[in-house]
């Protein structure tokens, strides 16, 4: 069975947190925000035949993006010190 989206966002946001000191050194441009999580969306839907399943499909392609902004949005946050008061 599938996970509720509630639960799917709680996972990305405990793996997400997980991730981040793997790759706190890792540099990530203007163009990889934009572009990573296309392309994992793209991957997950096309390549992954993730379009066989219709709506089903598109949640868990459209999750796998947002995983990576949540990631790179994180990994941003620890990398510049951002805190919820900068924004």
């Amino acid at each position: 069975d599938d996970p509720t989206v509630a639960q799917r966002m709680a996972k990305i946001n405990v793996y997400t947190d997980y991730e981040i000191p793997k790759r706190i050194n890792k540099k990530y441009g203007y163009a990889m925000m934009i572009l990573r999580p296309l392309w994992f969306f793209v991957r997950d839907y096309f390549f992954g035949k993730g379009y066989r399943n219709g709506r089903r499909g598109i949640v868990r392609a459209y999750m796998a993006s947002i995983y990576q902004m949540v990631l790179l949005s994180k990994l941003t946050e620890a990398q510049f010190g951002y805190k919820d008061s900068d924004a």
